[in-house]
């Protein structure tokens, strides 16, 4: 037998799955079912107080695929899926879904997190609508997280400050590096710890190709390092309205993603392109009592592998990752903050060649938000 995981941590992530728009079960190293979200009730047609009397074998007799699904999450130590399950009787409804099964850390060893979507719902999922409804979890996961971040987040920052009274006039730039970018950190574990619902950001006017430069200089400094980083940049583009420090990460994110896929390539040829241009034809709900303003497009392209087709459909919701030890966390982040944008996230991806896309309203000249 399994040692059972602490009654507080189970409580915990039962918290995170409540807020997920989809369904989630957690099963754990004996395949009894410790948690079920309220998506779950609803698609299973059980409570979870009923759900918690079965192994994950016994609910899912009529769907082996799931418990293989499970069993593979575990031996991999990796998200993985399956697609077009069927489930029924005799404990379910006849329902097809897509499932992900991955570990979830911080119980004991084994404990999955089984994620349930019924098929007719992944097909009618838009990007937009996606990282709307991620948004719920991410935040709830943040807010948990924030107090565990802010005590390293001060330590690093005080050794930061140590180290640069030792360091030559060339050097003290790094030490500085680290601390603007802690305090930047910080400020946005604060903004997100409030958040008891998605929120607008504070905006102000923000140079969109100073943001891009900064996280640049952030990715050759470090992550990105053996990348070529090309910029195919608009000059004669707006301003954005917008929070600065949220670009930062949102561009941050998909770039330290793009570096990470365009290393991979066995050539040693990791290439990245930053882009920036206006969206021909399409227009935003951005302006002055909502009216349409025209749209900023920030691209991503790296020449790695791609995005595995399997989750291409859910690629921006939580606790989707193709990273063998990914969370699948980040991507829902960046979805939720540039839909507080008032923007739109989408990606391309075939091997070679992957597109992330961002669109943001521009700000109209003399007009205010």
């Amino acid at each position: 037998m399994t040692g059972r995981a602490p009654a507080p941590a189970v409580e915990a992530y039962a918290a995170i799955f409540d807020a997920a728009p989809v369904a989630i079960l957690g099963v754990d190293g004996d395949n009894r079912l410790r948690i079920a979200n309220a998506q779950a009730e609803g698609l299973l047609g059980q409570s979870r107080h009923i759900l918690g009397r079965y192994t994950s074998d016994a609910l899912f007799a009529t769907a082996p695929r799931l418990s293989a699904l499970i069993a593979r999450a575990r031996q991999s130590e990796a998200v993985v899926h399956d697609h077009e399950i069927g489930l029924g009787p005799p404990i379910l409804a006849p329902v097809v879904v897509d499932a992900s099964a991955g570990l979830a850390h911080g119980l004991e060893p084994g404990f999955v997190a089984l994620t349930l979507q019924p098929r007719s719902r992944a097909r009618d999922l838009s990007g937009r609508l996606a990282a709307e409804r991620a948004a719920h979890s991410v935040s709830t996961l943040a807010r948990m997280l924030a107090h565990e971040i802010k005590n390293p987040l001060a330590g690093i920052r005080g050794a930061a400050q140590l180290l640069a009274h030792g360091l030559t006039q060339e050097e003290r730039p790094l030490a500085e590096v680290i601390r603007d970018e802690v305090d930047r950190i910080r400020r946005l574990v604060e903004d997100i710890e409030r958040l008891g619902a998605p929120s607008l950001p504070n905006r102000s006017e923000v140079n969109i190709h100073e943001v891009l430069e900064r996280v640049r200089t952030l990715a050759v400094a470090g992550f990105g390092a053996g990348v070529a980083v090309r910029q195919v940049y608009d000059p004669s583009l707006p301003l954005v309205l917008g929070d600065e420090d949220r670009l930062v990460q949102i561009f941050l994110n998909l770039v330290k993603n793009a570096a990470e896929a365009a290393l991979s390539r066995p050539d040693g040829a990791a290439e990245i392109v930053l882009g920036t241009a206006f969206r021909p034809g399409v227009k935003m709900r951005g302006g002055a009592g909502g009216a349409n303003v025209l749209a900023l497009e920030v691209t991503v392209r790296d020449n790695g592998p791609g995005v595995p087709e399997s989750i291409r459909a859910n690629l921006f919701q939580p606790f989707v990752s193709a990273k063998p030890a990914g969370a699948g966390l980040g991507l829902a982040l960046v979805a939720k903050m540039v839909g507080e944008h008032g923007g739109i996230v989408e990606c391309d991806s075939e091997p070679g060649r992957t597109v992330f896309r961002v669109l943001l309203p521009v700000k109209q000249p003399g007009g205010h938000r």
